[in-house]
């Protein structure tokens, strides 16, 4: 069977498919619009791969699905990156054309074909179906670039429909649900919400083409009634500051994903709006999630849970398994994970069937996760190595802290300190935050520069940007 036949295979046609800025199509009308896309992108010869540029709509959708029942992999960075690196991604893909539209296109000056679906006569309709191997590549979900440059992992049919098999179970979702996700179908949280869990559950999807803020939130929640809300810590942080009142008291599930979400959002969202919020893991190289929390209560509120089904995960460190408590390497493995990287070796990654995450956690004495940062971010100062998580975790306990970034500065001078700059919502006595520090951590781990700042930088998805250092 073909991939999106399967997708559409005993669903009711005239459901709606997807929400987008309150317009809505129904699977019916969705398919009647990738059929005619397939028409035309069969018609100019794509065969390879195909890099798709689109702002959210319904034509993005319809053209992923277009090229994944022809067997065209896709993959579609976001409308804000830089030239450059949507350069740099065509050229390590050897792409030769992008979809897009007639603004993004006289931006880019990209060497490649432009397919511009302003421009497309669409009136044919390709019903042509051909069988698909499941091992058959369809989907390049990039990596975020938080530590280091962008990379893209290869996932194939199986992958998509698997994990899509996997989480749809977990989290309750199928034909009666409704999805809303903040995320843009240009993230690979999108990508597994939008397009891979909605369509294999027949469900309906909400998504818009501005970015959310709390006001925008509060709409979608309320006026299409979603069961299911799937968002990441920066929009939680966002709704949170905005004093705004939403009610979620139909939605089943409320999940963040995609970065670390600090214990102290997870239980003011819940003292909020009365409901449980999940804390998830996973990345570009597992589709998405790999493992979650299934309560947000006292006990596991710094925990991303357990590894969900058919996901098998250790901690490791020195090439030994860690004990309960102990610090290490999330390795984690599944069928449905990606093997490995688009046109790029890397020999740390992909190993005997595991996939080392770079992630840092240990299981605590309930079984359950604990997240400690990026081991790629982890720096040292004074000989001394430093876990910016596990500083940033006990500043957040701080009254008036809502967010910080702990850092290395002075690095050029050859007498690097350690460094913070905070978010509050208050004006606070940093003398009194290095008193509260004293108690919680040792000394040459307490931050010896405080800054107040307005943002903390973020990568192109939202996540906190960090910046990998050699500090000594």
């Amino acid at each position: 069977m073909n991939i999106v036949e399967t997708f559409f295979k005993d669903c009711a046609l005239d459901k709606v498919a997807y929400i987008i800025d309150d317009e809505r199509i129904t699977y019916r009308q969705l398919q009647k619009k990738i059929n005619q896309y397939r028409s035309v992108y069969k018609a100019l010869g794509i065969s390879n791969n195909v890099l798709i540029l689109l702002p959210e709509s319904f034509d993005f959708v319809a053209s992923i699905l277009a090229c994944w029942s022809l067997g065209i992999a896709t993959y579609h960075p976001s409308v804000t990156l830089p030239k450059s690196t949507i350069q740099s991604m065509c050229e390590n893909a050897n792409t030769t054309h992008i979809i897009t539209n007639t603004e993004l296109s006289t931006k880019l000056h990209i060497g490649c074909k432009f397919i511009n679906i302003d421009t497309l006569e669409l009136y044919r309709e390709d019903k042509d179906y051909s069988e698909q191997d499941t091992d058959k590549d369809i989907f390049y979900a990039i990596t975020t670039g938080s530590t280091g440059a962008p990379k893209m992992t290869v996932h194939s049919i199986y992958n998509i429909l698997n994990w899509a098999r996997v989480y749809s179970q977990q989290v309750g979702i199928d034909q009666s649900s409704t999805i809303y996700t903040t995320s843009k179908i240009s993230f690979n949280w999108g990508v597994a919400c939008a397009i891979s869990m909605n369509l294999y559950s027949k469900s309906t999807c909400i998504l818009n083409t501005k970015i959310a803020t709390p006001k925008l939130i509060k709409h979608n929640i309320e006026t299409h009634r979603p069961t299911h809300f799937f968002t990441v810590p920066l929009f939680i942080d966002l709704l949170l500051k905005s004093k705004i009142d939403v009610d979620f008291g139909h939605v089943t599930l409320s999940m963040s994903s995609g970065d670390w979400l600090p214990a102290h959002l997870c239980t003011q969202f819940q003292d909020k709006f009365k409901k449980q919020l999940l804390n998830g893991l996973g990345s570009g190289e597992t589709v998405s999630n790999y493992t979650f929390i299934a309560t947000c209560d006292n006990q596991n509120i710094n925990s991303l849970g357990k590894n969900i089904p058919e996901v098998k995960l250790r901690i490791v460190k020195d090439n030994k398994e860690c004990q309960s408590g102990e610090v290490g390497e999330i390795y984690v493995s599944a069928p449905f994970f990606s093997k490995t990287y688009l046109n790029y070796t890397d020999d740390t990654t992909y190993e005997d069937g595991w996939i080392k995450t770079k992630d840092l956690a240990y299981i605590n004495d309930n079984g359950c996760l604990v997240y400690m940062g990026r081991k790629n971010s982890i720096f040292k100062i004074n000989g001394v190595f430093i876990n910016p998580i596990e500083v940033e975790k006990q500043i957040l306990e701080f009254e008036g802290v809502t967010n910080c970034i702990v850092k290395p500065t002075d690095v050029e001078s050859g007498v690097p300190k350690l460094a913070v700059d905070l978010i509050c919502n208050q004006n606070i006595d940093t003398a009194e935050l290095r008193i509260f520090l004293n108690n919680k951590l040792e000394n040459n781990k307490i931050p010896k520069v405080y800054n107040v700042v307005k943002e903390i930088q973020r990568t192109w998805n939202g996540k906190t940007q960090r910046t990998i250092v050699n500090a000594v």
